[in-house]
């Protein structure tokens, strides 16, 4: 096989192993740049105040975009600090071995928030239940509006069952929905509180995959070969 072939062979595991359309991806990142919320939403479609990208004023300061999140306090709709994603980062965490979740946030509101991400898995047959996780560990953020740099565990010992698991790898083998919200205890809905929240580079992070490996490897073997070619006709 010629040394272009080796590296077109390898590249080729890489790609057809990656998930399908809007599945979540090694390396993905939203860092809202492109000025959308990248898919974005408030946890109800009729809240009065849904996300917005803000164009300046990120973690990098000028001309860095970030999403801006904002919740009233009241019991009525719009009420809760909680952003939703149901494209992009869903599917299969499990097999992509997702070890983390990094996001950049900020508390640009007059109230302390905690911090946490939810996951939401497949309907639970018996008994009929949507299947919920919420991480253990909130993470303080004051009212300050410095940002910060979160790191969240995608494993058993990161999250609590907010409802209808057995394990933890009931919902991350078939993640269809992530959510950042705000609240005291793992609470999937979050909690009443009037605040505003910036969120940037939501990040995710995987151990590096056997195909790039070996892509580097056969590469390696590739241009050895080339040189003993090229030695060869000297």
């Amino acid at each position: 096989m010629k040394p272009v072939a080796f590296v077109v062979a390898a590249a080729a595991c890489c790609l057809v192993s990656q998930p399908g359309f809007g599945e979540i991806i090694a390396g993905q990142v939203d860092d809202f740049e492109d000025g959308t919320t990248m898919g974005w939403i408030h946890g109800s479609p009729f809240s009065p105040n849904r996300p917005t990208n803000i164009a300046d004023g990120g973690p990098s300061g000028n001309a860095d975009n970030f999403l801006r999140n904002t919740s009233t306090g009241s019991p009525s709709v719009g009420g809760k600090m909680v952003v939703v994603i149901r494209t992009r980062w869903t599917g299969n965490f499990a097999a992509l071995n997702v070890a983390e979740l990094r996001v950049s946030m900020a508390n640009f509101g007059a109230t302390t928030l905690h911090a946490r991400l939810g996951l939401q898995g497949p309907v639970r047959v018996f008994p009929l239940l949507q299947t919920r996780l919420v991480s253990t560990g909130g993470v303080l953020l004051p009212a300050d509006g410095v940002w910060r740099d979160i790191s969240f565990r995608i494993d058993a010992a990161g999250f609590t069952a907010d409802q209808g698991i057995d394990s933890v790898a009931d919902v991350l083998t078939a993640v269809t929905e992530m959510r950042f919200l705000a609240a005291a205890g793992p609470a999937w809905r979050g909690d009443a509180v009037a605040g505003t929240l910036g969120i940037d580079n939501v990040t995710v992070v995987v151990p590096e995959p056997a195909c790039v490996f070996a892509v580097a490897v056969l590469t390696l073997v590739a241009s050895r070969r080339g040189l003993r070619v090229r030695a060869a006709s000297a």
